[in-house]
């Protein structure tokens, strides 16, 4: 798949001492993801549609997780180059480390708080669909009276 081969990239890229077209492709990725996320959106009313948004957010989270190697792999060539480096270097390391991990808690903050909205509005389009269905054999039950 697609996140497969992007991560065999990356990690072929840290191998071959690219270090910052790694950070580079992850950042990208990261900004895609974090705007995937934003597009997430609760669907009221239909229990059905938000189980199929909650499927779709599995999906982006299964790769997010998937992207914690990569992660971990360039934090430890970051501190890797940082011990053989000096000066403004090892500032600029640490800035990108900075920048990635913030980036990193960033998304999966954000897939934890869609996660939650989704599940709340599924719970709420669940107990709506039953006091529905509750209220219809009510009045089915008026009726043939």
């Amino acid at each position: 798949n697609i996140g497969d081969r992007q991560r065999d990239l990356q990690m072929a890229l840290l191998s071959a001492g690219q270090f910052d077209h790694a950070f580079k492709e992850l950042m990208k990725w990261m900004d895609s993801v974090s705007s995937t996320l934003d597009e997430v959106e609760p669907v009221y009313g239909d229990p059905k549609m938000v189980e199929i948004e909650l499927a779709k957010l599995r999906i982006v989270q299964n790769d997010i997780g998937a992207h914690q190697e990569t992660v971990d792999s360039i934090g430890e060539e970051a501190q890797r180059l940082i011990s053989m480096e000096s000066g403004p270097e090892v500032q600029r390391l640490r800035g990108k480390v900075d920048d990635m991990n913030t980036a990193w808690d960033a998304i999966q903050n954000k897939a934890k708080q869609k996660q939650d909205m989704l599940e709340d509005a599924l719970r709420e389009a669940q107990g709506f669909t039953g006091e529905l269905q509750d209220t219809l054999m009510k009045i089915n039950d008026l009726e043939g009276q």
